[in-house]
Parts: structure tokens; C-alpha cells; sequence
């Protein structure tokens, strides 16, 4: 694809990432809302569609990694993966496309309000893992870029628990959904490029930006627990060409970041092969 910039990246050693997995239902449980929870309190289930793996992490509160089919057609599958703690539900979600129960791409999107899998039926389920019983959603939030990235982890954890996550071959997002990766792009584009009598920016060119940011490092250090490594990135254009400095604020961008009156956007697609394919195409150069 023209305009598209190669860029190859190593990785680090493997930081393993524990998720809590219980043991099903036993029999002879009677259905009542007691025991009910007392499930959700040390099972890890699916109800309606829905489930739930809980991680305790180091401030005690338990982060819950819940997950939902949102399309099938056999053989193929869809299933949204996204993170609730306490009564918060992230925006962030991790749809997984699988054929066989082996995943072929990976989506990354950020849904404010709602989430795809919730759509498809209520769901009033104890996914706290502790004994609370609480609705669907709750207060959506956005993390911050890093905690993006941990959430991109620990659903992808969760994820790995049902599909071959190694025979992943693309991950697609917005750019926006990275909101400091977004205002990095967009900075750097102005220091070194002007935009066309449009006020736009061509894709080569953001894409050659966005290849200078961290995005790429801190992805391969997600998949690299797969035996995954990011081959090369490339952009393309969306319905939307920017967004105004208010709509991105909006984001949880860091505060050492100066945002741009308009911030670019763009549809971000990885490449993605297995780590010892690309260190032979390396070694055979």
C-alpha cells in the first residue's frame, strides 16, 4: 500500500500477568439469588452471553475482565472484551475475531456510553467477583495512555483463555482512542509538515509521525506474550479528518501535553506476525 511506512521493532523479556480463573458451577446448587452471587463470588461464568474474569490488583480493588459474543456465524466469531472496576466500566473495548477458535484480527475502540455485546439483551449479573450485586453499564470512564495499554493486557489475557491469540495477523483502532498518541501525531505533523490547501494532512505523512510515537513499543510488549510482534503500521483515512481540542480534553490526555486546536484522526492498522518470522526475515537481509 502506497504511503504506508515499514517499521520493525524488538521486544523485551515476557512480564507475565496473573487473571483469576474458579471452577464452575457445581452441582446441586439451588438457583436462588443467594447462591447466585455466592457463584459470581468464586466462578468464573457466562450468563446471557456474558462473562466474567476478575484480577486483583495492588490498591485491593478487584478489575473485573468481562466479555460478550457480539456476532457469530460458524465458524466464524466476534467477542467483545472490556474492563469494569467497582462500579466503573472502562470505555475501552477489545473485540477479538476469531475463525475455528483462532483469532485472525484484534479490534481496539472506545464506546462512551455503551458497549456492543450489552446491546444485544439486559444484563443484571454480580461481576464483581465479591459478592455485590450491581447492573450494567456504570459509569463509563477513560483511562489514561497507560492505563489503555493495561487494559488492552488484561483483556487480551482474557481473551487468550478462549482463543489462539498466536494467529493473530491485524489489530485495527482509531487513532483517537490513543488520545496522547493522537495529540503526539498531530504536534509533530505541525512542527514538520504543512497541511494541504484542504487543512488536512496526507496519510503518509501521519503515518511517519505516529511511527515516532511509543504506540508501537508498548503494543509489542502486549504481544509479545503471544509470540506476536507488530510488522509494519500504515493509516487510513476515516469519516472524520479531526477533532477540536474540547472533544479531545475529553480523553484523560495528559497534562504535560499541549493539545492542538484540531487533533488528526486516522484509522490505525498493524500488521501483525509471529516474533520468530520476523527476526528470520531480519537475519536473512
Amino acid at each position: 500500500m502506497k504511503g504506508n511506512l515499514k517499521r520493525n521493532v524488538l521486544i523485551k523479556r515476557e512480564q507475565k500477568k496473573f487473571i483469576y480463573s474458579a471452577e464452575r458451577e457445581k452441582r446441586g446448587i439451588k438457583s436462588n439469588l443467594l447462591l447466585l452471587l455466592l457463584f459470581c463470588a468464586f466462578a468464573s461464568f457466562t450468563l446471557a452471553g456474558q462473562s466474567c474474569i476478575t484480577e486483583h490488583n495492588k490498591a485491593g480493588i478487584d478489575t473485573v475482565v468481562c466479555s460478550g459474543v457480539t456476532w457469530a456465524s460458524r465458524p466464524w466469531e466476534e467477542t467483545e472484551f472490556f474492563v469494569t472496576a467497582k462500579e466503573d466500566t472502562s470505555a475501552i473495548s477489545c473485540t477479538v475475531s476469531a475463525k475455528d477458535g483462532k483469532a485472525k484480527s484484534i479490534n481496539v475502540s472506545l464506546m462512551r456510553n455503551t458497549k456492543i455485546c450489552l446491546d444485544t439483551g439486559e444484563l443484571e449479573l454480580d461481576t464483581s467477583a465479591i459478592g455485590t450485586e450491581r447492573l450494567y453499564p456504570h459509569n463509563f470512564y477513560v483511562p489514561t495512555y497507560k492505563g489503555i495499554i493495561h487494559e488492552i493486557d488484561l483483556c487480551l489475557g482474557a481473551a487468550s483463555k478462549t482463543y489462539d491469540l498466536k494467529t493473530t495477523s491485524a489489530l485495527r483502532c482509531f487513532l483517537s482512542v490513543f488520545g496522547d498518541i493522537a495529540v503526539m501525531t498531530t504536534n509533530q505533523l505541525k512542527s514538520n509538515y504543512a497541511p494541504n490547501s484542504c487543512g488536512v494532512y496526507p496519510i503518509s505523512e501521519i503515518t511517519n509521525e505516529l511511527a515516532k510515537t511509543p504506540l508501537v513499543d508498548d503494543m509489542n510488549k502486549v504481544l509479545k506474550k503471544y509470540n506476536l510482534i507488530i510488522q509494519s503500521i500504515c493509516c487510513e483515512n476515516g469519516l472524520i479528518e479531526t477533532y477540536p481540542k474540547e472533544v479531545m480534553t475529553s480523553r484523560n490526555i495528559s497534562k504535560k501535553l499541549d493539545v492542538p486546536d484540531n487533533v488528526v484522526e486516522a484509522v490505525i492498522i498493524f500488521d501483525i506476525t509471529q516474533l520468530q518470522d520476523c527476526l528470520l526475515k531480519q537475519n536473512n537481509k
